[in-house]
């Protein structure tokens, strides 16, 4: 029998799926690999949560980010070289889909740390939020999405379809 905390995280996992989802696409290529982060992240996220006090479980989407990204960085990838841009969002009309694709492959170019920054930009997740997950100024932060969006709006593919606002 579940107790109502082990209860309480699986609805917490369930209703930020999505999050959790963003981040397997951006960080694991295969199948398997998708799998084995989808499981690293929930076991890691458990234990963050299980540790976590009241005050902090009011900051549960921080705490399921912070989770992904931790176990984004530290999975053993079967296939950290491939690169993979196909997508499974069928709710997506076609030019947003390509859009969306053509996104996905140059987020995948950068490095994980600028990956990490410009998924929580693009989530609208705000600064002080992204430096308490990152652990990094503020500052740091803003230079690096502004860089990392100048990157992204100088391939024409992008900048012809969508449009990003710096911060």
């Amino acid at each position: 029998m579940l107790s109502i905390k082990h209860s309480t995280y699986l609805k917490i996992i369930s209703s930020h799926s999505r999050i959790i989802c963003q981040v397997i696409e951006l960080y694991a290529n295969t199948p398997e690999d998708k799998i084995f982060l989808y499981q690293e992240i929930v076991i890691q996220g458990w234990n963050a949560y299980s540790r976590s006090t009241r005050d902090h479980q009011s900051k549960i989407k921080l705490l399921i980010y912070k989770t992904c990204f931790i176990a984004a960085l530290t999975y053993p990838s079967s296939s950290k070289k491939s690169f993979t841009t196909q997508l499974k969002d069928m709710d997506r009309s076609k030019d947003h889909q390509t859009a969306y694709q053509i996104l996905l492959a140059r987020l995948k170019q950068m490095n994980y740390i600028n990956r990490m920054l410009m998924c929580l930009y693009l989530d609208s997740v705000a600064m002080e939020d992204i430096s308490e997950i990152v652990g990094i100024s503020i500052e740091a932060i803003a230079a690096r999405i502004s860089k990392g969006c100048r990157h992204l709006l100088s391939q024409s593919s992008i900048a012809s379809t969508a449009s990003i606002d710096e911060p």
